[in-house]
């Protein structure tokens, strides 16, 4: 059954909102009858040696953000994200592997906590290209280190991070695939190659091309097939999709002139890395 409730209940429920909002009630205006009024007074807005400035007075309130506001609900996210990605076994994660992994769940969520992440300077955004879309990683920042209280891990290559994070996610792909992998392969002439992939039937020279000109990679496509051994192919894997057509072009001019001894295939790095399987 419904029990109605007066008006007089009403009215004490109301003074009791208005005594959490300003106190203990002593500082509620009263108006010249004795009531406390709900009318703020516009004299807090003055300084005490002016009286008559209100209109000219700027009011600027103080922004705080609360234990479960929504600015620390996102920043709480991308911390949850990036201590997610540090601690796994395999650093180097896309962003909705990482978000999977921190139990970040929702599109919305997860930009929400990026821009975050961003502002805060705790991460550094970045695109690999794959077939049909790019796809979204973090670099963690040093200050996201600071606030995860880790120190920056060397991950023994070379580059910078985007370079990074191809050659091992490449490395982890093909090892699951029963590749015998190398980082750093040094081959007998002092040339270091960025991952050397081996099976039974097969030896491939798997080289990042992360910047430009893109000279330099012809460059190292003459010193890879210099001298034995020689590997079955060479792949470059292009991190940026408008990449990929100038340096197959100067590939094939290249093979014109000298007749390469090797197939050299150009890929985009993204198609040359499987997903990681992840549960919720």
């Amino acid at each position: 059954m419904t029990r109605r409730v007066s008006i007089e209940e009403i009215r004490k429920l109301s003074r009791r909102s208005r005594q959490e909002l300003y106190g203990d009630g002593s500082a509620l205006p009263v108006s010249s009858d004795g009531a406390q009024d709900n009318t703020p007074s516009t004299s807090v807005l003055q300084p005490e040696n002016q009286t008559n400035s209100v209109k000219t007075m700027r009011f600027e309130p103080r922004l705080e953000f609360g234990r479960h506001s929504k600015a620390t609900k996102r920043l709480e996210n991308a911390l949850r994200i990036i201590r997610a990605q540090s601690q796994h076994v395999l650093p180097f994660l896309f962003r909705h592997e990482a978000a999977l992994l921190g139990h970040v769940y929702g599109g919305a969520s997860v930009l929400e906590a990026e821009k975050e992440a961003i502002r805060h300077n705790l991460i550094v955004k970045d695109i690999l290209a794959r077939a049909k879309t790019n796809v979204c990683f973090w670099e963690i920042a040093d200050q996201g280190y600071e606030q995860l209280k880790r120190t920056r891990p060397e991950w023994g290559s070379k580059g910078k991070y985007k370079h990074k994070f191809c050659v091992h996610r490449i490395e982890n792909t093909y090892r699951r695939y029963g590749y015998q992998t190398r980082i750093e392969y040094r081959r007998p002439n002092g040339k270091l190659v960025d991952l050397h992939l081996s099976n039974e039937n097969l030896v491939l020279y798997v080289e990042v091309c992360a910047s430009w000109p893109i000279e330099k990679e012809l460059t190292n496509i003459q010193k890879d097939l210099e001298g034995d051994p020689l590997p079955s192919e060479i792949i470059l894997a292009v991190t940026e999709r408008k990449m990929r057509k100038p340096l197959e072009q100067a590939v094939r001019e290249m093979n014109a002139d000298m007749e390469l001894l090797r197939p050299v295939r150009v890929v985009l790095a993204g198609d040359l890395i499987d997903f990681l399987e992840l549960t919720k």
